[in-house]
């Protein structure tokens, strides 16, 4: 029986994850996801108008257009490098 994922345990998942980078000389990295997937990766407007549906994403000041998932996941990698 698999748990639904409002089960899982965030905490230990991650205590887990940071161990076994740790281990392989990584490092993780946390940060906020707000907002990710309604930033524009290119000219950094947010605007909840950006996500036209689930997998589209349209910047409606500069026009670049993505993967959503894509487009957050490009954004959460350079809240990343940032920190």
């Amino acid at each position: 029986m698999n748990p639904e994922i409002s089960e899982v345990s965030w905490s230990t998942f991650r205590k887990m994850l940071e161990y076994k980078a740790k281990w392989y000389g990584k490092q993780v990295i946390a940060v906020n996801p707000h907002y990710t997937s309604q930033t524009c990766n290119v000219c950094g407007h947010t605007a909840k108008e950006n996500r036209k549906t689930q997998a589209s994403f349209k910047c409606v000041s500069c026009g670049h257009e993505d993967n959503a998932d894509i487009n957050a996941s490009k954004n959460i990698k350079d809240l990343a490098i940032a920190n």
